[in-house]
């Protein structure tokens, strides 16, 4: 659409349009512009829109989610009435009151990292409301904010939140997870809480303390959990709530609490269950030690909060126990795009000892059959079908004449290499030695032999070097099958251990690449990452090395050595073996990569000085 805005009634009643594409130009949708258009399953507002005209999307049955982007300042009346969303994604500041009342209009709502206020009402009477996550932007919510959401079964507040106003949750029931610093929400009597129904509390391990009345008069409550950093609660904040039954503390220091935090009913009917190590620090403490019913809690994990991101918004938290198996959630559908996968999740799924912030990646999809297509080295790709292109033109830039990884959906001829002054080598095998005669391994060497003919393979793992610097080319190719983006995994294995080979079209953040020890192409071979921040483009393989009788790694090596066709290219000007070592350019290397220190007396091929020659 070229045009800058949607006029009003533009496909109103279009019942069976499915999808529409706006252009980034457009910043107004008018009043009725998508009204009754059931068909309409996906709709992506672009960043230029300014304006949502009233019922602009009325009816719209079909849309199961949608993200108001942060340039929205207006929302006309009932814009969404109608719209049963799985998902909303608000990332506009200036919220209004446009949801107020809406019954049916979502299941989960996002509040994304552009805003920073929920003003008043915004969200009352949603009774569709599900969960509600708010982002650790957010510092204010407004009086009766999520008010008679009574479907409301999971909230988490972010670490931003300092002030939440008046019955803001009332009616509310479920879970409520809070990881802001309570300390100024609320006031006595009718604050955020006040009037809440939610029989269940989380408080993160970013709260420190706990104000006055901050649960005050919650009669619903029946079970609470204290993060592992509040150190205080002060007076009157659990009075009222006649009905709490179950404390979990996992502070190992007892939080200091006034005299009036509980109520005397609370101190007998509430069992208290602490760390193992801190029960006689409880049991001694001036107010804990009211409890009638205190015990260790024999099933105490500690918790952590597992952080789902997509384009630096938060999507999700979810608290996690530690040495937990996460199950990774689905990734909101976008139109036109395929979801890549979740960057940063641990190799065995098991929750680490710390918090947790994985990525979404999504990469645009390709159509099926396609004029021309152009591929960039270091694009993240995702092409879910094999496709056939008349025209691909593939561009990619050498810094230097070192080894780098390649991983690519087509096959590329050698010959057209060639043309270009480009080598290319195949995966082929890996070995082990014994350097020092103790009986372990400490010698690793993973084994590429050159291609002279033929093509390269579609989602398989080479090398590539340019035989000058610098250099960028594009290769073009004519009638072009491009495979399905797979990331596909090799293994080129000793007898004892599994070295695995694995190709990304999402590229592999730096953490993850930390935290499992994976090797990645750099600088010419074959290197562990030395810190969390070195990454791995799209488009590249890793490797990965494992005891196949399921024993840990005890060792990584910083660095394996990397042979291409055995011996001869790594002696001359390839820099990618680190065989060569840094000694005297007199040194005698045998096939098996052995240096010797005098000339050896055994039979066989050997190199020094970069040439080859034969002990008869």
């Amino acid at each position: 659409m070229g045009s800058s805005y949607i006029s009003h009634d533009a496909f109103a009643g279009c019942k069976d349009l499915t999808s529409v594409v706006i252009g980034d130009g457009v910043t107004s949708i008018g009043n009725n512009a998508f009204s009754g258009c059931m068909g309409l399953t996906s709709f992506e507002i672009p960043s230029s829109v300014t304006s949502i005209g009233t019922r602009a999307f009325e009816g719209c049955t079909g849309l199961t989610s949608i993200e108001i982007p942060s340039g929205v300042t207006s929302i006309g009346d009932q814009a969404f009435s109608g719209c049963a969303f799985d998902t909303l994604v608000c990332n506009n500041n200036a919220i209004g009151t446009y949801f107020q009342g809406n019954k049916d209009f979502t299941k989960t709502l996002i509040i994304g990292n552009e805003v920073t206020r929920i003003p008043t009402s915004a969200f009352s009477g949603c009774s569709g409301l599900k969960s509600v996550i708010i982002s650790s932007s957010v510092t204010s919510i407004g009086n009766y904010a999520f008010q008679y959401c009574t479907n409301l079964t999971y909230v988490e507040i972010g670490n931003s939140v300092t002030s939440i106003g008046k019955k803001a949750f009332e009616n509310c029931q479920g879970t409520l997870y809070l990881n802001g610093n309570i300390d100024n929400f609320l006031s006595s009597g009718e604050g955020g809480f006040s009037g809440a129904k939610f029989s269940e509390i989380v408080v993160g391990d970013n709260v420190s303390r706990i104000c006055k009345f901050a649960f005050a008069d919650m009669t619903d409550l029946r079970k609470i959990t204290l993060g592992r950093s509040v150190n205080r609660i002060l007076g009157n904040a659990f009075t009222g709530c006649i009905h709490l039954t179950e404390m979990y503390c996992q502070p190992t220091t007892p939080p200091a609490c006034a005299s009036t935090s509980f109520d005397e009913d609370t101190y007998l009917d509430c069992t208290v269950l602490v760390p193992e190590e801190s029960l006689s620090q409880y049991q001694t403490d001036n107010v804990w030690r009211n409890f009638f019913d205190m015990d260790v809690n024999s099933d105490y994990r500690p918790t952590h909060q597992l952080i789902y991101q997509i384009d630096g918004t938060i999507i999700q938290s979810v608290t996690v126990e530690e040495g937990a198996t996460i199950t990774a959630i689905n990734a909101p559908v976008r139109e036109g795009y395929t979801f890549l996968g979740w960057s940063g999740l641990p190799d065995d799924m098991i929750m680490p000892d710390h918090d947790l912030t994985v990525i979404g990646t999504y990469a645009e999809n390709s159509s099926v059959e396609a004029e021309t297509l152009a591929i960039n080295d270091g694009d993240a790709l995702a092409f879910p079908s094999a496709c056939t292109c008349e025209t691909l033109a593939y561009s990619r830039t050498f810094s230097s004449t070192q080894w780098h990884s390649l991983y690519v959906p087509f096959a590329i001829p050698v010959d057209s290499l060639k043309k270009q002054g480009l080598l290319v080598a195949e995966l082929n095998d890996t070995h082990q030695w014994d350097l020092n005669g103790d009986g372990v391994a400490d010698s690793t060497r993973v084994e590429f032999f050159t291609l002279t003919s033929g093509s390269t393979l579609a989602n398989y793992p080479y090398l590539i070097r340019a035989k000058d610097t610098p250099k960028t080319f594009t290769l073009r190719m004519e009638d072009v099958e491009v495979a399905a983006t797979e990331e596909n995994s090799y293994e080129c294995s000793s007898f004892k251990q599994r070295f695995t080979v694995v190709g990304t079209y999402a590229g592999v953040s730096g953490q993850e690449m930390w935290d499992n020890n994976y090797y990645g192409m750099s600088g010419g071979g074959l290197k562990r990452v030395s810190n969390a921040t070195v990454s791995l483009k799209p488009q590249r393989w890793y490797m990965k090395v494992e005891n196949k009788n399921g024993d840990p790694v005890t060792y990584y090596a910083a660095s394996l050595r990397i042979a291409i066709d055995g011996i001869d290219e790594m002696f001359e000007a390839t820099d990618i073996n680190a065989i060569c070592g840094t000694g005297s350019e007199t040194a005698i290397y045998g096939i098996d990569g052995v240096r010797y220190r005098q000339k050896p007396s055994v039979p066989g091929l050997y190199v020094q000085d970069g040439k080859k020659f034969i002990i008869h």
